[in-house]
């Protein structure tokens, strides 16, 4: 080739070694190779989607609320129709009556008047839309005569949650399978039978914990407790002590057949035993007729 020619050719050769220079940094004896353009996003994207930088939070919100009113069966039924009607659910709804002081006294011949002084409690679990939570509780004073104490706290799970689902990711390179594979392959078959059904259940409870930690952010949990002043309870009832008494007449009728029974049985008695009472008799009789006769002989003499 003319020489010209190759003089036309150098600058081409520079710039190529130029740009493999860019390519490869030698420093000593170590050669360090620059990651390309598209690798260096993908690696930043990966980066991105494990650690995000706006996470949505999942907050547990829980309100317990205790207070006298002045009907609790009202103010119970009030709640239950309000929480049902915004989609909430009634977890337990538990009405009781607490007794107090208890009296009797006559009234009549055959009842009693009974007094009795009682207080009525109710304590309700609910679970309400976590939006709608604070117009639930700031519409409970509007019904109560006392607040005893008002409870509003929250939980945040977005950490718990989110650990769950990045523990649950698929592997994309799929080196859980290899290794589970070349587990197989070796003596050890058990071993990696029993890593793959560990690793089954962990993933099972992640996910189980996961709906149930939804299912509370969704709907927050409301205690309510509500009573009353203490009422008395006036009724007439049945006096079982007079109306178990039996009549004179009936007593006494009891009384002259019980007699003719005893005297029956003193004269069925006196039956079983004549024999003796015929010996008895006998010799009492000769005793008599023998002491007279020897104060007879006795005068005449």
């Amino acid at each position: 080739m003319p020489l010209p020619k190759l003089l036309l050719l150098l600058p081409i050769l520079f710039l190529a070694a130029c740009a493999e220079g860019g390519a490869e940094h030698t420093n000593g004896d170590q050669t360090t190779t620059t990651a390309p353009a598209a690798y260096a996003d993908q690696t930043e994207n990966a980066t991105e989607e494990r650690m995000p930088e706006q996470v949505e939070k999942k907050m547990i919100r829980t309100a317990d609320f205790h207070c006298k009113v002045a009907d609790v069966v009202k103010a119970v039924a009030v709640l239950e129709q309000r929480v049902l009607a915004v989609g909430g659910v009634i977890m337990e709804s538990r009405v009781e009556n607490q007794t107090g002081e208890m009296r009797r006294i006559a009234y009549k011949q055959d009842s009693l008047r009974e007094i009795q002084t009682y207080q009525t409690t109710a304590v309700m679990t609910l679970r309400v839309p976590s939006m709608l939570l604070d117009s639930i509780v700031n519409s409970l004073p509007a019904g109560s005569t006392f607040i005893e104490s008002r409870t509003l706290a929250q939980q945040d799970v977005t950490f718990r949650f989110h650990a769950n689902m990045l523990k649950n990711k698929p592997d994309s390179d799929g080196n859980e399978a290899k290794a589970l594979a070349l587990a197989r392959k070796t003596n050890d078959v058990i071993a990696a039978q029993r890593e793959h059904d560990v690793r089954s259940d962990q993933f099972i409870n992640r996910y189980v914990e996961n709906l149930k930690l939804q299912q509370e952010v969704d709907y927050a949990t409301l205690t309510v407790s509500f009573s009353q002043p203490e009422r008395v309870l006036v009724q007439t009832i049945a006096d079982a002590g007079r109306m178990a008494e039996v009549p004179f007449g009936t007593r006494a009728g009891i009384a002259f057949g019980q007699g003719m029974s005893l005297v029956g049985d003193v004269a069925v008695g006196l039956l079983t035993v004549w024999p003796l009472l015929f010996v008895v008799s006998l010799g009492l009789s000769l005793g008599y007729f023998l002491t007279r006769a020897k104060r007879k002989v006795h005068r005449v003499v």
